[in-house]
């Protein structure tokens, strides 16, 4: 191509963008703006817009919640982007077919509400600069214009779509299809419930405690929980062309919902005991034969094992007596006032003494004051590893108080001390 036709050609082009510019700002008629009335509903429809091959404007996708470039029918408010966008068009490319992708500048149904904001002369003049430029330095070149959003466009088109397809008959008809479906959901539902009764009254059945501690009183947390539950209706988040192919999606998802239906065994540690446990790992789903295998618990011993001393003792004077929670209760047994003075308690071999009382008793008067706890020797009532035959031990208990009636300034004592079987006093594992 010699320089003449390069100027020939680049002109007759620029002419033809000329005509394109103007063409672009022609006035569209019958985009008047709908009179909206707002159409309550249960859930709102979102709508995409689209055009057939004929070019008539429709709705082509729909869901419950909003998406991308939609339209919501309940109120006829949109999510389009309104603003002013930059387009580049590729006019002249020596080596490439590849063209610029802005959805709003070529997509056809988005660029059919947009219009050119650049006159044809501007866009010719700028044509000419780049196509001279990319000519002379062998590149592709661009036109650039500006695309506005073009409410009358919008509305045209939006009028087109509600006179195929009224909105009140979509909006009523999509709510009806997705409340029925709830029933689907709910037999679904029901379903997967009574398997998981069923479940149920096997674990009970199938629940072994087999404890050679002989101090397990308990019985073990096991149950069987719901870990993938078949939900009471379906999610809004589905999207779909039409009613037939809404009721086919939601009858989809509760098929789906059910065949992914799940339960799991869950089985608590014994707290406190030295044990082993088999068939916990157990799990089921809604296509499964229901069967269950025994669930073993074998206790071998409490792991640490607590006994409390308990001693009860008397004399004229006064009597002390110890409780199953190790609290002590001073009684006088006198007309006279007392004063307790040191309290020794017996465990075994070992014997601890709490001095320097000075516990005041009036006459016929109670004092609850004191404890076992405070007695360096009460640990030693802490067992290790214990079954009930080790509790067939005996171990020596006692006190010894020493103590002054008043009146008499004199002090006195009262002592007692026997041997008692550790099964007979109050324990606890632990």
């Amino acid at each position: 191509m010699d320089c003449f036709n390069k100027r020939f050609g680049l002109t007759a082009l620029a002419a033809v963008f000329f005509v394109a510019g103007c063409a672009s700002n022609q006035a569209v008629d019958g985009g008047n703006k709908p009179v909206v009335t707002e159409i309550k509903s249960d859930l709102p429809v979102y709508a995409k817009l689209d055009l057939t091959p004929e070019g008539k404007y429709y709705f082509s996708e729909f869901s419950f919640l909003e998406f991308k470039d939609s339209v919501n029918l309940n109120t006829l408010s949109h999510n389009l982007h309104t603003g002013k966008v930059g387009c580049e068009d590729e006019i002249y490319n020596l080596h490439s077919n590849k063209k610029e992708k802005n959805e709003l500048c070529h997509d056809k149904v988005l660029a059919s509400f947009r219009t050119s904001s650049q006159d044809g002369q501007t866009m010719a003049l700028n044509t000419i600069s780049v196509l001279v430029t990319a000519v002379s330095l062998g590149t592709q070149a661009h036109s650039y214009r500006f695309s506005s959003f073009s409410d009358e466009l919008f509305f045209k088109a939006l009028n087109e779509a509600l006179t195929a397809q009224p909105r009140e008959q979509l909006i009523s008809q999509f709510n009806s299809i997705y409340q029925q479906s709830k029933q689907t959901f709910a037999e679904k539902k029901t379903a997967y419930d009574n398997k998981w009764r069923d479940l149920n009254s096997k674990l009970e059945k199938a629940l072994v405690v087999k404890d050679n501690s002989q101090l397990y009183q308990g019985k073990p947390e096991v149950y069987i929980h719901p870990s993938s539950p078949v939900r009471e209706k379906a999610s809004t988040s589905v999207k779909w062309g039409s009613a037939s192919d809404l009721t086919a999606k939601l009858q989809e998802a509760a098929n789906k919902e059910y065949a992914e239906g799940r339960w799991t065994l869950i089985c608590h540690s014994i707290h406190g005991f030295k044990y082993t446990s088999s068939g916990c790992d157990q799990r089921w789903g809604t296509a499964d034969e229901l069967t269950m295998q025994p669930v073993l618990y074998t206790i071998d011993s409490a792991s640490r094992y607590r006994y409390t001393p308990m001693f009860n003792a008397s004399n004229a004077h006064i009597s002390a007596v110890s409780d199953k929670s190790g609290r002590i209760t001073l009684t006088n047994l006198t007309n006279s006032f007392l004063t307790v003075d040191s309290l020794s308690l017996y465990v075994g071999q070992g014997i601890d003494t709490l001095s320097n009382l000075n516990v005041q008793l009036p006459p016929r008067g109670v004092n609850r004051s004191l404890s076992l706890t405070k007695y360096s020797n009460f640990k030693t009532t802490n067992l290790v590893n214990v079954k009930k035959a080790d509790l067939e031990h005996s171990v020596n208990l006692g006190l010894a108080m020493k103590y002054k009636v008043v009146d008499t300034n004199l002090e006195n004592t009262l002592y007692k001390t026997g041997n008692v079987k550790l099964l007979d006093l109050p324990g606890r594992a632990f």
